[in-house]
């Protein structure tokens, strides 16, 4: 009868370093597709902008509008992880910069379809002259 209580003994030693193993595993793969993930991002965020400079485009701007809030998305989740030493407020902070970046892209993609686009905002904002004060009068 000792069989049927088989799940009340405490495991063997060599079943927690497996388990211990496999969970690094998982956490090593997740952080090597993450890196992948966040270079693939920024080489794709140059590469948009450079398209950007050359010609202003819907797709470069949606592509922009995507990127560039993931790319900041990914560095402030870092400096929150390093600099935010109450253990609390991670996740709290976590949930709130996924919604900003969320409402971020989605602000983006509207001015994109809706207004001038990333491109010709940024173009407009460097073509602005700088006013003289006698010229106000």
């Amino acid at each position: 009868h000792h069989r049927f209580f088989f799940f009340l003994r405490r495991p063997p030693l060599s079943t927690l370093f497996t388990f211990t193993k496999l969970v690094l595993c998982k956490q090593w793969y997740q952080r090597r597709v993450r890196g992948r993930a966040e270079r693939y991002v920024s080489i794709l965020t140059v590469g948009a902008m450079v398209g950007a400079a050359v010609s202003s485009s819907l797709a470069i701007d949606h592509a922009l509008a995507i990127l560039v809030p993931l790319h900041t998305h990914w560095g402030l989740e870092q400096v929150f992880t390093d600099y935010v030493h109450i253990k609390a407020l991670i996740p709290v902070i976590g949930i709130l910069l996924k919604m900003l970046t969320g409402f971020t892209i989605v602000a983006l993609l509207y001015f994109n379809q809706h207004d001038i686009g990333i491109t010709q905002a940024v173009k407009d904002i460097w073509n602005i002259q700088r006013v003289k004060p006698e010229e106000l009068s």
